[in-house]
């Protein structure tokens, strides 16, 4: 191999965008908020849970995308809210068992 020849990087899975937009927006259901920083922390991070089934965005996000929320009702002006961005991470598998279990109907 010379020095301008590359080896193939990995398969990537693709990356689905603009399956919904402001005028078809999808609507999503928090089912988790959690703060993860300590009360000594000079910012607050939240681990948001979203739960989408049932629109386009099922299945179709990968870590690193963002993801687009528009909250209901109006601003202080009585204009509507606007976009807000959230990126994606990818949660490790014990958190997703718990957010799994959490959201499974009672058998009583």
């Amino acid at each position: 191999m010379t020095a301008t020849e590359r080896e193939p990087g990995p398969a990537l899975p693709e990356a689905k965008m603009h399956l919904h937009s402001p005028a078809d927006p999808g609507v999503g259901v928090v089912v988790a908020n959690e703060i993860c920083t300590s009360a000594k922390a000079s910012g607050i991070i939240r681990h948001l849970a979203i739960d989408v089934s049932g629109t386009r965005l099922a299945g179709n996000f990968r870590a690193g995308q963002s993801f687009g929320v528009i909250p209901p009702g109006a601003d202080p002006h009585g204009r509507p809210h606007k976009l807000r961005l959230y990126s994606i991470a990818s949660p490790p598998p014990a958190r997703m068992a718990r957010a799994a279990s959490s959201r499974r109907p009672s058998s009583a």
